[in-house]
């Protein structure tokens, strides 16, 4: 019965060992451009179009055994879209085409599951949520031959939160011991309406980004190697 109780409590000291052994945490930066767009308008004649902005975020990352890992960041991200549109005086007169851009500031917060797999290249897979805090929102309109250009801030007109869901793949590949590099194509799908205005034909403004995210990171805590 004893020698039954000491396997007993070798083994679960020798699985609680090698479990400790293999976790550790990773510290990174990520960021890289984004194609924003947005979605939910009805109304005909306003063609929202996609536009490039970019996004940037520390990270930080707890790697359970084997496969999985619990990824969080907190970062700045830049959405928005553009469209041609047609300036005119205060008489309707006709000025001249411009193109008006929409500028939504977030402060982004990320948090992903990641599976893993490869043995020194890993390729990866993350699925999450995120939400974000709107700091400021800015519409351009762009110069012109007849037309100076208008800047105009209009965060009032739009909710201060977003969210949705979050999901990528990539790639990761160590760098000598404690760095990682990465490259990882990334969508966010946002799920509410962050106008605070009615809208015609009820439309609603719902932000989406695909980003190319390049990072790196640092181990924090390393594997240790079991002895033989």
């Amino acid at each position: 019965m004893k020698q039954s109780l000491t396997i007993i409590f070798l083994f679960i000291l020798v699985t609680t060992s090698l479990r400790a052994q293999v976790n550790k945490f990773d510290l990174g930066f990520e960021g890289g451009p984004n194609v924003c767009k947005i979605k939910g308008n009805k109304v005909p004649f306003l063609k929202y179009e996609s536009i490039i902005y970019g996004s940037f975020a520390l990270t930080f990352q707890y790697n359970l055994p084997k496969l999985f890992s619990v990824r969080a960041a907190i970062g700045y991200e830049r959405k928005g879209h553009q469209m041609e549109i047609q300036v005119t005086d205060e008489n309707g007169t006709f000025i001249d085409n411009s193109i008006f851009q929409s500028q939504f500031n977030y402060i982004t917060l990320p948090i992903l599951a990641r599976f893993s797999f490869g043995k020194n290249i890993k390729f990866f897979l993350n699925a999450g949520a995120y939400g974000g805090f709107l700091f400021k929102e800015v519409d351009r309109i762009a110069e012109t031959e007849h037309f100076k250009a208008i800047n105009q801030t209009n965060t009032k007109n739009f909710k201060q939160f977003d969210y949705g869901l979050t999901g990528g793949f990539g790639l990761s590949v160590p760098i000598k011991t404690r760095w990682n590099v990465s490259l990882e194509l990334r969508n966010n799908f946002g799920l509410v309406n962050i106008s605070s205005l009615p809208l015609s034909n009820n439309g609603q403004v719902i932000t989406n980004t695909t980003n190319i995210l390049m990072g790196v990171s640092y181990k924090l805590g390393l594997r240790k190697k079991r002895s033989n």
